[in-house]
């Protein structure tokens, strides 16, 4: 792999704000191998994008519930093809 850059994704609420009150925090990592990029136009937007097949994922609280006196748990996924 010769580079890394980063992805960027926010959460938003069911009308389309961010999540701040309460504060929810959720998060998601991914490594695995990418495609190459392309330009095309998606459900979102237009843009360039990358297909990722993931090998190894992290994610923490999906399911947005609200932080309490101790952070949320990371659970580690290793992807077999």
């Amino acid at each position: 792999m010769l580079s890394q850059p980063p992805a960027r994704a926010a959460t938003v609420s069911p009308d389309g704000q961010p999540d701040i009150a309460p504060f929810v925090a959720r998060g998601i990592r991914i490594y695995g191998i990418a495609e190459r990029p392309i330009e095309r136009v998606s459900m979102v937007s237009a843009g360039i994008y990358s297909r990722i097949t993931p090998t190894v994922s992290w994610n923490w609280n999906l399911s947005g519930e609200p932080a309490g006196d101790t952070w949320y748990e990371s659970h580690k996924t290793v992807h077999t093809r």
